[in-house]
């Protein structure tokens, strides 16, 4: 019940969002309470985009009230999709994915208040699975990592601790 109402209310947010200003990052500042406003000082509703150098879309977020609300996507600058993450008044929900620059799905990562919570799972760049790693409340608790010989291999201690510290495991 919760994720259809988170859901929902994503929808709803990133149906008003969309009907929203559009802002170029550079028309844009942080104010109170790490808020994103305009060059008012107002906080930001509406799609806040960032370009390169050569005017190539780089990041692009949806905001309400001066936070990160709905969709934020960032780019590769071949203009493949980097990551997508969704985010409900500022903190990061639901299933967030990240690619690698060719556009092959890298990672799956399942978020509930801000943190890792559930199974999260990475691929190479070929896009096989090489893991599946359980999350509660941002810990690493368990998984399982797959060889190219379809071996699994059940993590260790040492492995979780790593994860946890924002490095994969390194035998692929």
């Amino acid at each position: 019940m919760k994720k259809v109402l988170v859901c929902v209310l994503c929808a709803l947010c990133v149906s008003f969002v969309a009907s929203a200003k559009e802002y170029n990052l550079d028309q844009t500042q942080k104010c109170q309470e790490s808020l994103l406003c305009n060059l008012e000082n107002e906080p930001l509703t509406g799609m806040v985009k960032e370009y390169d150098a050569n005017e190539n879309l780089k990041s692009e977020s949806s905001y309400f009230n001066g936070r990160k609300n709905g969709v934020s996507r960032s780019y590769y600058e071949n203009g493949n999709l980097k990551n997508e993450a969704h985010y409900v008044y500022g903190t990061k929900v639901g299933m967030n994915k990240k690619y690698y620059e060719n556009g092959t799905l890298k990672a799956e990562l399942s978020y509930k208040n801000g943190q890792k919570n559930g199974t999260s799972k990475i691929y190479d760049e070929e896009g096989e699975l090489k893991a599946e790693i359980l999350f509660k409340n941002g810990k690493a608790i368990s998984g399982t990592m797959y060889e190219e010989d379809g071996k699994e291999t059940k993590m260790t201690n040492a492995h979780l601790h790593s994860v946890d510290k924002g490095k994969l495991p390194t035998n692929y």
